[in-house]
């Protein structure tokens, strides 16, 4: 991929906001293409800081005490009674719904109707 000048990449906006100035073109039809250009965009800058995690060992490495610092983090909060108490009310909602998938159509289970608190 080639890079582009800014200014080169600028220009279908700058045209954009002098059409919708001038009344050229209907907003709905600029929008859309600002907005997918905006999600174009996004995705370039996503795929870009995924090349520089790998490739740049200063970054990589900061990244890499972030991720430490986060499996320090999960751990501590996974030990409040709090979070216990709300991750047993998840697996069991996730149980009852893996026991209604897996009924025959048309049939509840018997602990379908049971809540956690």
């Amino acid at each position: 991929m080639t890079k582009k000048p800014l200014l080169v990449m600028l220009i279908p906006f700058l045209l954009a906001a002098c059409l919708i100035e001038a009344g050229d073109s209907p907003p709905d039809t600029i929008s859309i293409q600002l907005e997918a250009r905006r999600q174009a965009l996004t995705v370039q800058l996503l795929k870009e800081r995924a090349t520089l995690l790998r490739r740049d060992p200063e970054i990589a490495a900061i990244h890499k005490r972030i991720q430490e610092l986060y499996r320090q983090l999960d751990a501590a909060l996974a030990e409040k009674p709090e979070i216990r108490r709300i991750q047993t009310q998840i697996e069991a909602i996730a149980q009852t719904l893996d026991r209604r998938r897996q009924a025959p159509s048309g049939q509840v289970p018997d602990d379908a109707g049971k809540r956690s608190k």
